[in-house]
């Protein structure tokens, strides 16, 4: 019962997670093309990015919009999709105990959440320490400031 409920829930957020996953790997491909124009026009290497990422680029903040519009879609797709379809009634009288019902259903959105939002930090961070694509070193401790926000967004989606 619990797996036929978890992946009910995966089915119905598939569409959230795959518009995430795409928006991600967009946002990275903007910031890259974006850093690879500016050192252009600065007459660096013509592969080499001019700003230091985390640090002096746009990632955690275009990174904190497309986290929130996530935690807020998922959050509204899983307790307002239940209450306009009206299968809450039915959700709470399976043979499962009622809180066990909605933990399922807020562990499978937390996680989808948390799979999809590490996803271009992933990338971001990947292309970063990858040698010789910016002119500075890159430490685990510049993705702080991200790393915190992709942490707080939780609370956005149980709010939601």
């Amino acid at each position: 019962m619990w797996k036929a409920l978890a992946i009910k829930e995966l089915r119905e957020v598939s569409g959230i997670a795959a518009i995430a996953l795409a928006l991600g790997l967009a946002l990275f491909v903007f910031l890259l093309a974006i850093d690879i124009e500016t050192a252009g026009l600065m007459g660096i290497w013509h592969h080499r990015a001019a700003r230091i990422p985390f640090v002096e680029d746009t990632f955690p903040v275009l990174f904190a919009f497309l986290a929130a519009a996530v935690a807020i879609a998922l959050g509204f797709r899983q307790s307002l999709g239940e209450a306009i379809r009206g299968t809450y009634p039915f959700l709470l009288h399976l043979p499962l105990p009622r809180g066990g019902a909605i933990l399922t259903k807020l562990v499978i959105g937390l996680a989808v959440y948390l799979v999809c939002s590490a996803f271009p930090i992933l990338l971001h961070a990947g292309w970063a320490a990858t040698p010789e694509t910016h002119p500075s070193p890159f430490l685990w401790a510049m993705t702080d400031m991200t790393l915190r926000l992709y942490l707080t967004m939780p609370v956005l989606y149980l709010g939601s």
